[in-house]
């Protein structure tokens, strides 16, 4: 037995598209609440008190940076000028400094080295006294093969 609603011929009522129009309005709200929340926070920057506040804070901002920008730059001149002023007497007199000094370590030099040669010259005649002369050979021989292996 069917039921007398499915056999009519009249046309149904449909709600989907009454659905469709409460959803959608719904979801225009939601937007529309999100955004409002969202400036809620924010400072209308249309005052024109605030904003000659906030003029008049830069413009004193700008001004101190200038100066300061103005005082390194002085002083950046000042430590240039002073870098290329050089005194010439003062280098002439450190220079025969070092040159007074290098000649006395080139002096000191060479009487180690002439030292050094004497010592030398008494070790050599010591062992060639006590006949070691043949020993100090060997030695010389074997410190010869030591530094060819080193290198």
């Amino acid at each position: 037995m069917g039921s007398r609603l499915r056999e009519s011929l009249e046309p149904r009522i449909s709600f989907f598209a009454f659905q469709d129009i409460i959803t959608s309005t719904s979801g225009i709200l939601i937007i529309v609440v999100l955004l409002l929340g969202t400036f809620l926070g924010s400072q209308s920057v249309t005052d024109p008190r605030k904003q000659q506040r906030h003029q008049k804070e830069l413009e004193e901002r700008k001004a101190a940076l200038e100066e300061e920008v103005a005082s390194l730059e002085k002083a950046l001149g000042e430590l240039r000028g002073k870098a290329t002023e050089v005194d010439p007497e003062k280098l002439e007199r450190d220079l025969a400094v070092l040159r007074s000094a290098n000649e006395a370590l080139a002096e000191k030099i060479a009487a180690l080295n002439a030292a050094g040669a004497e010592k030398r010259k008494e070790i050599e005649a010591t062992i060639s006294r006590a006949g070691l002369d043949r020993l100090q050979g060997e030695i010389r021989d074997l410190e010869e093969k030591n530094a060819a292996r080193r290198n």
